[in-house]
């Protein structure tokens, strides 16, 4: 047993779809077509040079939709850091979606700064409304960072020592900041994102310091918070820090973290 005793409690959704009746017992079928974004956010790498982003329509149409999107960015320069020509996509006749390409710059420049740039849907042709995901904000992912957080990105095992271990996944934050990873597993007995900090231990060095600090550990109804400090090593793939445990703002129990990449 872990920590935090797991209390499984499914919570079973019904979902209940109701039309509109025009008289009792007459349904109307609402066919009202919409455009949106398939997602709200994503993140690409520098080195990854193209990428796209998903329009999608909610019923093909017999003739094609012209979809037109504004942009703004957010230390991100268009034509530096990244191209997008375009200001509209065209979904084809008969088609559910069409994708707007973009290609990323890669450099030699450490930018600490997170770089994004956000879409934002304004128009569609033939009567085709705008609603649901009308914006997606693209993070550039600064591959010249102090440390290299990427090399805990996608599958990691997650050990709380003495207690057994688990799958988790690493990402960067959503803005894509430097020596920045978010780990969402089992730390404790229940699963929840981390937030750690890197600090090389020299220029240049791919091993030193890192932190969580103290954070809400979104898991539970309680009002649980996790802190640690410990190491890193890039060339072992493996994140070794002690923590602490609270309980609205008290301690419960320390324990030992090791985050492994797969």
């Amino acid at each position: 047993m872990k920590h935090i005793t797991k209390i499984l409690s499914p919570l079973v959704l019904l979902v209940f779809l109701t039309g509109c009746f025009d008289d009792p017992g007459t349904d109307t079928l609402l066919t009202d077509e919409f455009v949106s974004f398939n997602v709200t956010s994503l993140q690409i790498g520098e080195a990854d040079g193209n990428g796209s982003i998903v329009v999608d329509i909610s019923q093909a149409q017999s003739s094609e939709v012209t979809v037109s999107f504004d942009m703004e960015t957010s230390n991100a320069v268009e034509g530096v850091d990244f191209s997008l020509s375009a200001t509209s996509v065209t979904i084809p006749a008969g088609e559910y979606s069409a994708s707007i390409p973009f290609t990323v710059v890669d450099n030699n420049a450490f930018e600490p700064q997170a770089r994004t740039f956000t879409l934002t849907l304004t128009d569609a042709s033939g009567g085709v409304r705008v609603t649901a995901n009308t914006s997606v904000t693209v993070g550039i992912l600064n591959d010249d960072c102090p440390s290299n957080t990427s090399v805990w990105y996608g599958d990691v095992s997650v050990e709380d020592v003495g207690y057994g271990s688990n799958l988790g996944t690493g990402r960067a934050n959503d803005s894509g900041d430097c020596d920045i990873l978010v780990v969402f597993g089992d730390y404790v007995g229940a699963s929840a994102d981390v937030v750690w900090e890197f600090t090389p231990s020299a220029p240049g060095a791919t091993s030193g310091t890192v932190i969580a600090a103290k954070q809400s550990y979104d898991c539970c109804t309680a009002n649980y918070e996790y802190e640690a400090a410990g190491t890193y090593d890039e060339a072992t793939g493996v994140i070794t820090a002690d923590y602490l445990f609270y309980q609205d703002g008290t301690v419960i129990f320390p324990g030992t973290t090791v985050i492994t990449a797969n």
